[in-house]
């Protein structure tokens, strides 16, 4: 297997035959580009990764694997000392990442309003680390919200907070407010191997 591409929990990878089913738990050994230390078994840790998606063309596979645990993972040092190998920079990846977000039109409101009623409304689009939220009704800035989204049905509910708010036109329905959300840091596993499946679906569409 070869790895062509890196990013922010997880990375992207060429075989000449089929890794695994989606949703399968791999465990990967590392072939060091450094040839005294490949030789001396200096590399013999394992990574523990789970196949996202995987396609066939030309007799060659290509599929993206996920760190299961990310971004935690981030600092495992099998996958940092292999980033510095590619020469990336770790900050820069999850500084990049983050800001990266993917064009989508999923059903969402925002819990825990001042006045108790949930906000309505869709998110336009996703990353990491937040989103960009489209309402008839308003937040306020600073707000942290449970922010509730839905992709065909399953649900995904996440602490987020409102740090930007502007008004993107004004027709006959009144003023639609746009926010922008930054999801809490501290996102248990499940909620963050739901939120990477959707990212690396929309980037797949994208």
């Amino acid at each position: 297997m070869t790895v062509v591409d890196v990013g922010f929990g997880g990375f992207r990878a060429l075989a000449e035959q089929r890794v695994g089913e989606r949703g399968q738990l791999l465990h990967l050994r590392r072939l060091s580009n450094d040839f005294k230390r490949h030789t001396t078994g200096a590399y013999t840790t394992g990574i523990m990764v789970r196949v996202a998606w995987a396609k066939e063309s030309d007799g060659v596979w290509e599929v993206g694997l996920y760190l299961p645990e990310a971004p935690g993972s981030m600092r495992i040092s099998w996958f940092r000392e292999l980033l510095e190998e590619l020469g990336f920079n770790e900050r820069e990846i999850f500084s990049k990442r983050v800001m990266r977000r993917h064009r989508c039109r999923l059903p969402c409101k925002l819990l825990g309003a001042e006045d108790g009623v949930p906000i309505e409304g869709v998110l336009l689009d996703l990353s990491p680390g937040g989103g960009l939220f489209g309402s008839s009704k308003k937040s306020i800035l600073g707000q942290v919200h449970d922010c509730s989204v839905k992709w065909g049905l399953k649900e995904l509910v996440l602490k987020a907070e409102v740090v930007g708010l502007r008004v993107n036109n004004i027709d006959d329905m009144g003023p639609r407010w746009l926010h922008s959300l930054r999801f809490q840091s501290d996102l248990d596993k499940t909620q963050e191997q739901v939120l990477h499946g959707w990212l690396e679906e929309l980037a797949r569409n994208a």
